[in-house]
């Protein structure tokens, strides 16, 4: 059933200017939290590199999750949402609200490597994708995130992935295309370089 009654944490993470790297499992899980993320890289997770499940309160801007990883077969995507977990009892609905994702590269080496499994009895009350540029081969929702903030299956370009480098080249899909930030943690990368005063040529370089 549809659990309203139990809110997203009262808690939250705040990630500014983070690596996450050589994760056996997913480099973050979480289930109906708050996360704040800002200059994020993931990268190299033996499953998810970022599974936000049950529900939940996001925001992420400027990020890069890359999962090349080379120890074993991955099944999973990079990038996974859900509003739903199961308890010992009974599967719970819950909300995903808030939520923003703006300047964003979510590549790796499997077919799919963003997916949704939304529950119908509670779809997203505010989630948005803005510049994304991401690799995937199923459309997850028929109308969901809208298609002309994504950029699909387009060439990333990174520098070397082979080598974990996931700067981007001035041909990759990303460049060019990031939206403007008022997020102040945001101005500068993980390279400390001003991305305003690039004027916003790029959506993102970890």
């Amino acid at each position: 059933p549809w659990r309203p009654e139990e809110p997203t944490s009262a808690q939250k993470l705040i990630l500014n200017s983070v690596k996450i790297r050589n994760c056996s499992a997913a480099g973050i899980l979480s289930r109906n939290y708050s996360i704040q993320a800002t200059n994020l890289l993931v990268g190299d997770c033996g499953q998810y590199g970022v599974a936000l499940t049950g529900g939940g309160e996001y925001q992420f801007e400027h990020f890069t999750i890359a999962n090349y990883w080379s120890y074993g077969i991955r099944q999973t995507p990079a990038f996974y949402m859900n509003n739903v977990y199961q308890t010992a009892n009974e599967l719970q609905v819950r909300d995903i609200s808030n939520s923003t994702f703006i300047n964003g590269l979510v590549h790796g080496s499997n077919e799919n490597e963003f997916q949704f499994s939304f529950n119908d009895l509670q779809l997203p009350s505010s989630l948005s994708f803005n510049s994304i540029a991401s690799h995937y081969t199923k459309q997850q929702f028929a109308v969901f995130p809208d298609p002309s903030t994504i950029y699909r299956n387009q060439n990333p370009a990174f520098v070397d992935a082979s080598a974990r480098d996931f700067h981007i080249r001035p041909n990759s899909a990303a460049a060019d295309r990031a939206i403007p930030s008022s997020n102040t943690f945001a101005l500068f990368d993980l390279d400390g370089v001003d991305e305003q005063s690039e004027g916003d040529r790029k959506s993102t370089r970890l």
